[in-house]
């Protein structure tokens, strides 16, 4: 087992390191290319994240809720690093329908500050300028007549308790091995819950956080975020997603970014 964080590893070293998170013996499926351009895959999009110099760029993933808005976790748009303390992303280049060797089937929207909104949740950071990774949540809003989504996009749900854990869970997301951009999904079920998490031993990789946590009739229940080394909570060996709560999506509905 490698007990590993999924952020995204650029160098200089960022606080959120990206790394495997396999649990046992790898249980994920290579999502088909032919099937990236049809709902839900076409959903999840590839994000190509450019940070300040001397940064990176790095990957993550995020998955449409509404023509114009994009969630992800907060740490795809807000990283804190070695060098510089807290930064924010300068641009992110959204790919819709990736395929495997990097063409852009189903199109790219290259966004930054003057033509989308890029949003973490404040409470992120803490006090003393740590991380507080019970809200490792945000999202793209996409601005004016800046090109928009023209595919089905996810719902998202805030279930009670009994609805999550009984109910099949897939995660799926993209990654950037070297040139080539897989597509991994994998199924399990909730292994237990928290007010902000959900648990589970299904397999990520590195690019996936902000990958959606989805139930069997496409309902989002969380936005994947960490590897099971990120504190002791994970001690039982799971990753985990950040929760979707009512706040949050009552939050997105005044916005009208969502449905």
């Amino acid at each position: 087992m490698k007990n590993n964080n999924d952020m995204n590893r650029i160098d200089p070293i960022l606080e959120s390191d990206s790394k495997k998170s396999i649990i046992g013996e790898t249980d994920w499926t290579l999502v088909p290319d032919a099937d990236r351009l049809v709902f839900p895959y076409l959903a999840i999009a590839y994000l190509g994240i450019d940070w300040p110099s001397p940064y990176k760029k790095s990957p993550g993933t995020g998955f449409f809720i509404s023509k114009n808005c994009i969630l992800t976790a907060a740490h795809c748009i807000h990283q804190k690093t070695d060098l510089a303390g807290w930064i924010d992303a300068q641009g992110i280049d959204v790919s819709v329908g990736k395929y495997t060797n990097g063409t852009d089937v189903g199109g790219k929207l290259i966004l930054n500050r003057s033509n989308a909104e890029f949003y973490y949740c404040p409470q992120y950071v803490n006090p003393d300028g740590s991380s507080n990774y019970d809200y490792d949540y945000g999202y793209i809003a996409l601005r004016g007549g800046n090109a928009s989504f023209d595919g089905q996009p996810f719902k998202i749900a805030a279930p009670v308790d009994y609805a999550i854990t009984n109910s099949p869970l897939t995660v799926t997301g993209y990654r950037q091995e070297g040139d080539t951009y897989p597509m991994y999904t994998s199924t399990g079920m909730c292994e237990h819950l928290s007010a902000h998490a959900i648990y589970y031993k299904m397999d990520t990789e590195a690019g996936m956080s902000g990958s959606p946590v989805y139930s069997y009739n496409n309902y989002v229940f969380g936005i994947h975020g960490y590897g099971t080394n990120r504190d002791k909570e994970h001690e039982n060996g799971c990753n985990s997603a950040w929760r979707i709560s009512q706040e949050f999506i009552d939050e997105l509905t005044q916005k009208g970014l969502y449905p």
